[in-house]
């Protein structure tokens, strides 16, 4: 039986659970480390402890070998869980190449075109290199098309999934939408959300701001004012409106993110809007490079204020001109540009104060 837990919502609409399970029957004592084992994958995924869980996972897959060598499904199984196990850590060049062989496993056991499958195809998507990403998907649409019906919430996941993983390509737009539509069908609001702070990531990175404005504000009607990704779109809206010059409604996203979420320190105060500096003209002629550490203050409606330089290095030697005329303009460049950043105020007993001494090291680098 196919149990899994999926960060896409894959397993929910296949009404499976935590990674591939076994039935355990009362075991033997030669089998009895393999039992320990698998059933302390089971524990670690179930509390989310992917790290621990993939070297459990690897484990029960290599005694499994030895306590199951003629039961193909069996190997199969352990595979994907391992597999999927070390998906979930992030570590995706050996968590594709386990699931790799795991599909092969579950080709033998279960036929190339079984509904089986579609779990270890969906996983693979998710690890797959770039390259290879628009293949994978095809795959995954072909499989789950033979299984599941266009305008099921199984199609809709994968059409999600799919989007979010290959979202540099023309398709993807139309895929989200398409999931985003059905889920709205079937009153899956927090995945409508989904689909549509994809798409409005989309529209962000081409530089379609009024799109994206669209498409992030339904996000934040949609969710909780905490949930994260609401929080994440109300981010990116502050970024819209700045680029399209409307800074009023910016700080509408600013004040409602710093009430939201709790004030942790200057240590960790990053913009959520930051444009990227003008690079000197005589600096790029020369090709050096360099840093400016800036202090201001950044008041109640997440502006920043008086920005001054603390520090300033050149990283390379010039030619040409004095040192000191390059870091100055490094130093004016820097300053102009944290003049537009924009921030989340601080809230003090439910208003917002103005936060002294916020520190922020832009960087001049020449790209390579």
């Amino acid at each position: 039986m196919l149990l899994c837990r999926s960060v896409t919502g894959l397993c929910r609409a296949l009404a499976i659970g935590v990674g591939l399970t076994l039935a355990l029957p009362g075991i033997a004592d030669p089998q009895a480390e393999f039992t320990v084992a698998f059933k302390a994958y089971q524990e670690a995924m179930e509390a989310s402890a992917y790290v621990v869980a993939a070297g459990h996972a690897e484990k029960a897959r290599r005694l499994g070998e030895q306590v199951y060598p003629d039961d193909i499904k069996v190997q199969a199984t352990l595979a994907f869980n391992h597999g999927y196990a070390l998906a979930m850590t992030g570590f995706r060049n050996p968590a594709y190449r386990e699931l790799k062989e795991a599909r092969k496993l579950m080709r033998r056991a279960y036929g190339s075109d079984s509904a089986e499958l579609l779990q270890v195809e969906m996983s693979l998507l998710n690890t797959v290199p770039d390259e290879h990403a628009r293949r994978q998907l095809d795959r995954v649409l072909k499989l789950t098309a033979l299984h599941y019906p266009e305008d099921s919430e199984v199609m809709a996941e994968v059409k999600l999934n799919g989007g979010m993983q290959v979202w540099w390509s023309p398709r993807a737009e139309r895929l989200l939408g398409e999931a985003a539509e059905t889920f709205g069908r079937l009153g899956e609001t927090e995945r409508v959300a989904r689909a549509k702070f994809w798409i409005g990531k989309i529209h962000l990175g081409r530089e379609r701001y009024p799109q994206a404005v669209e498409s992030m504000t339904t996000v934040v009607e949609l969710l909780p004012a905490d949930d994260t990704t609401a929080l994440m779109a109300r981010a990116n809206l502050v970024e819209a409106y700045e680029e399209l010059g409307d800074s009023d409604r910016a700080t509408e996203h600013c004040l409602a993110i710093g009430q939201t979420v709790p004030w942790m320190g200057t240590a960790d105060y990053q913009p959520l809007f930051k444009r990227v500096p003008t690079y000197p003209r005589s600096a790029l002629t020369r090709n050096a490079e360099g840093y400016v550490l800036l202090e201001f203050a950044v008041d109640e409606m997440g502006f920043v204020r008086e920005p001054k330089v603390v520090d300033s290095k050149l990283g390379t030697q010039v030619s040409g001109v004095t040192e000191s005329a390059i870091v100055r303009a490094f130093e004016d460049a820097a300053i102009d540009a944290a003049e537009r950043f924009r921030y989340a105020p601080k809230f003090v007993d439910g208003q917002p104060v103005t936060v002294e001494g916020v520190r922020n090291r832009i960087v001049f680098e020449m790209r390579r």
